[in-house]
Formats: C-alpha cells, structure tokens, sequence
C-alpha cells in the first residue's frame, strides 16, 4: 500500500490566499467599526464623568446654601425672640413709669 502525496496546484494555493484575503478584510473592517465603538464609548464615559462631577459640585453647592439658609433662619429666629424680650421688657418699663407718675401724682 503506497500513499500518494497530493501536491496542491498554485490555483488551490491562489484561492485559499484570496479566502484569507477577504477575511482579513472583513477583520480589518470589524476593528474599524470596534476601534469606532470604543473611541465612541470613551467620550459617553468622559461625558457622564463631566456631568456626574457637575451634578456634585451643584449639591454640595446646595448643601452649603442650605446650611446658610438654615443659619440665617436660626439667625432670624434669635433676633425675633430678642425683639420680642426687648419689647416685653419695654412695656414693663412703661408700665412701671406709669405707677410711679401714678404714686407721684397721689403723693402731690
């Protein structure tokens, strides 16, 4: 039993050589598209990474708004509460400046 080794005609070698030249092709084409996708990806991750950074900044400049606001509001509120003592002292005093005219007139 003897075997024959086929040896392959240059129009076989020729074909195969144009079959992985259309693969790569269509590989190289495929990087393109994926080389694309992903540059595409990028700018959509730096761009949410811009606004996510954005959105912070807002809420910590909000929180500090809202610890002014509150600041002042304890401010305001102190200030009513002194208003209303030095009201509430004033009219004692003019009640008391009313008894002593009072007392100064019975005594003339």
């Amino acid at each position: 039993m003897s075997q024959e080794t086929r040896i392959p005609r240059n129009s076989e070698f020729q074909l195969e050589n144009d079959e992985l030249k259309n693969k790569l092709r269509i590989l190289e084409a495929e990087n393109i598209k994926l080389n694309a996708l992903l540059e595409s990806s990028e700018s959509m991750r730096r761009d949410l990474q811009k606004t996510a950074q954005e959105v912070m900044f807002k809420a910590q400049s909000e929180a500090i708004q809202f610890q002014v606001d509150r600041f002042k509001l304890k401010d305001d509120t102190f200030q009513v509460e002194t208003i209303r003592a030095l009201h509430a002292e004033l009219e004692e005093n003019r009640r008391k400046i009313a008894r002593q005219k009072e007392r100064i007139i019975h005594l003339k």
